[in-house]
């Protein structure tokens, strides 16, 4: 595949005042299309990533994962010099991004009202928790607090009963990331076709409850989501579920379409199972596939996961291993599409990097 040759927000200017995730994972998408990214942070600690996990020398490499392509700059906003030298950089820039509780702009001096006088066709992204408005507006949270709130956690549940945490933060990412990407992209558009900048609220738990689709689709249907681990997509058909191996790992079957069924059932040795397929009226979490998924636990038990990787590695029925991040990088997958590459930082030293999510050709 040919590489990116032109980026499609180049000239576009982003004020960084983000912390922590979800901001600064947004802007790092921003600078990946093109964007000059600033990042400013305070004459304190600043951003509080600095010092969150391992920290071998003088910064995390969690700071560094969410931070690349970006400039710094060290400015306290809370100084009116150093509050007009940002104010001067407004009038100049396309966007603005905060993740402040809502209201703390206001007190610096620099909300919406301030900025979009200095700059008509700024657009400025606020993202938070709860959203600007409304009665959890100025409460704390994390991503475990929104996943909860929005009904996805509920349905992430493990054999034991309890909701699992994913090591994928839903609310931070989809939402705070996401959400904020696709905002700040409808208004730039706007502002380059009306010469109108725009205010863009981003609310990370309306962002997982908007995007909680299956729970939501089965609250039409049947007046509440499906129990945990029953559902079509959580473990509620053979067809669709994961497998421990001999080895204790586990592979992933995703055979959810009736031809990818009967492609894996072959490759089990088992064409009698074929019949018993969601689609050919196999109750979903109900007795038989519950049943069958037992069955299929037995059979996957009796080989490696590498020995089940190579013998669904001849069949397209996406059937696929387990992999550790580790291996994932090591992957020919990632390696071929240039996903990963090994870095050097001024303190933390080597590292592994990851590739843009989004490429662009011209």
């Amino acid at each position: 595949m040919n590489q990116p040759i032109d980026k499609p927000l180049q000239g576009v200017r982003v004020l960084d005042l983000t912390r922590l995730l979800p901001g600064p994972v947004a802007t790092m998408h921003l600078a990946d299309m093109g964007a000059d990214v600033v990042k400013i942070e305070d004459t304190g600690i600043g951003d509080y990533a600095r010092t969150m996990g391992h920290v071998r020398k003088a910064v995390s490499q969690f700071f560094i994962a969410v931070n690349r392509g970006k400039h710094g700059l060290r400015l306290d906003l809370k100084n009116a010099a150093q509050r007009d030298e940002f104010l001067g950089m407004v009038e100049t820039a396309d966007v603005v991004v905060e993740s402040f509780r809502p209201g703390v702009m206001d007190k610096l001096g620099i909300g919406w009202d301030v900025l979009k006088h200095r700059n008509p066709r700024l657009v400025m992204c606020a993202i938070s928790g709860y959203g600007q408005d409304g009665p959890f507006s100025q409460l704390a949270g994390h991503d475990i607090n929104y996943a909860g709130l929005a009904g996805m956690l509920e349905q992430n549940v493990g054999p034991d009963g309890i909701p699992a945490l994913p090591n994928l933060q839903v609310g931070d990412l989809l939402g705070g990331a996401l959400a904020a990407v696709q905002g700040i992209l409808a208004a730039l558009i706007g502002a380059k076709t009306t010469g109108k900048g725009r205010f863009i609220d981003v609310s990370m738990t309306d962002a997982v409850f908007a995007h909680n689709i299956m729970p939501l689709v089965a609250v039409n249907n049947f007046g509440r989501a499906a129990a945990p681990g029953r559902d079509l997509l959580t473990g509620g058909v053979p067809c669709y579920n994961v497998y421990r191996t001999s080895d204790d790992r586990f592979m992933a079957v995703g055979a959810l379409e009736l031809k990818f069924w009967e492609l894996c059932c072959e490759v089990l040795n088992r064409p009698d199972l074929k019949a018993r397929h969601w689609s050919l009226g196999q109750a979903i979490g109900g007795e038989d596939a519950m049943a069958l998924k037992s069955e299929l636990d037995g059979i996957f038990s009796q080989r490696t996961l590498a020995a089940w990787t190579e013998k669904f590695s001849a069949v397209d029925c996406c059937v696929t291993p387990i992999l550790r991040a580790d291996e994932a990088i090591a992957h020919p997958l990632f390696q071929a599409r240039m996903m990963v590459e090994r870095k050097e930082h001024e303190t933390e030293g080597a590292y592994w990097a990851t590739g843009p999510a989004v490429r662009f050709t011209a």
